[in-house]
């Protein structure tokens, strides 16, 4: 519908998943493919990105298994079948981590291009999901904590960046301020922040307990894991220092918040993108005997790849003979039934 009534922005989002659901439609037509058409170019192209950002950080390898573990990771494929904001944001999330990282290691001319095509990408996602803003955070803080990078702070590369993404807000600003800040208002709510009644150990309960299903158990445990090796060694390696500034922020925003509103579980999903790499990273490098390295390793992609299949089609446990209420099933709020599109549309036609 947003797509249908394109604006500067809405009550919730920035407009550009209207705009990306008002380009595919126009080409394909009003059909689901025409809708979700660009959720699968994006996780390919997420897909891409994040290999060649592995590589640049570690090798071909870690690369490689970063790739695997992204895309046998239920949350990931849910989001490269629907066409939600979720996967726009990663795949500017993770662009963006990649022209830093180039901008970082270049210099003169090369570098102000990489910091302008940051700021771009970053204000593109912030289009897309306000939570791309806090990318700005992360490469405050590495900058400000890495020796090496730390005179970033006093050249032009970064502001440039900046300005790049103010640029980019303009359209949220003007229509929030002709709709009374309505979107403060709606973040305020989904972050609890209505709400009266405290901290609750059963809300990030909760919400720890979503992340179990989404990651599947076996390799959301694997990336509690790299964080714990990561949070030893970041202040002494520039690839995990690196990795850890844009993890550590929105985790441990969201998770703080969670004592108050469990909340979603994909708003953490960009920090889990760089935990991935980490993951592969040190799981390439940990010391195992090579029968417990293997059974581990073949049990989580088994694992995380069966809960995917599921997760995409949850009418298969049902197929087979496995009693599942839809009220039940978390993804019943994604579901279009035909028969009532059909009634609906009668209601409606007469």
């Amino acid at each position: 519908m947003w797509s249908e009534r394109l604006a500067p922005s809405y009550y919730s989002k920035g407009p550009g998943v209207a705009v990306a659901i008002r380009i595919s439609t126009t080409l394909l037509g009003d059909t689901a493919m025409g809708v979700r058409f660009f959720s699968a170019l994006l996780g390919l192209g997420t897909s891409v990105i994040l290999y060649t950002l592995a590589t640049s950080l570690y090798n071909d390898k870690v690369a490689a298994w970063a790739v695997v573990l992204l895309n046998l990771t239920p949350i990931f494929n849910a989001g490269s079948t629907l066409m939600t904001i979720d996967p726009l944001m990663i795949f500017f999330w993770c662009g963006s981590m990649l022209t830093f990282w180039r901008a970082l290691h270049r210099t003169g001319v090369a570098a102000d291009r990489y910091w302008l095509a940051t700021g771009l990408a970053v204000g593109l996602g912030f289009l897309c999901k306000y939570t791309c803003a806090l990318q700005l955070l992360s490469m405050a803080l590495l900058l400000g904590l890495s020796r090496r990078w730390r005179g970033q702070l006093g050249r032009k590369g970064f502001y440039k960046a900046l300005g790049v993404f103010l640029v980019c807000t303009i359209p949220v600003i003007i229509w929030n301020a002709q709709h009374h800040w309505i979107t403060v208002t709606h973040l305020k709510e989904r972050a609890g922040g209505d709400e009266s009644g405290g901290w609750h150990i059963s809300e990030f309960g909760q919400f720890l307990g979503m992340h179990l299903g989404v990651y599947s158990p076996i390799l959301f445990v694997g990336l509690l894991w790299a964080l714990s090796r990561t949070m030893r060694t970041f202040l002494r390696n520039d690839a995990e220092r690196f990795l850890a500034a844009f993890t550590f922020p929105i985790l441990i925003l969201y998770f703080a918040l969670s004592f108050r509103e469990a909340g979603e579980a994909n708003w953490t999903a960009p920090g889990f993108i760089s935990a991935g790499i980490l993951l592969a990273h040190f799981w390439d490098t940990v010391r195992l005997a090579p029968s417990w390295k293997r059974g581990l390793q073949n049990s989580a992609l088994f694992t995380a790849g069966a809960i995917s299949c599921v997760a995409l089609h949850t009418d298969v446990v049902r197929q087979l003979g496995i009693p599942w209420p839809y009220h039940r099933d978390p993804s019943h709020r994604l579901r279009g039934w035909e028969e009532t599109a059909e009634a609906v549309e009668d209601i409606t036609d007469s």
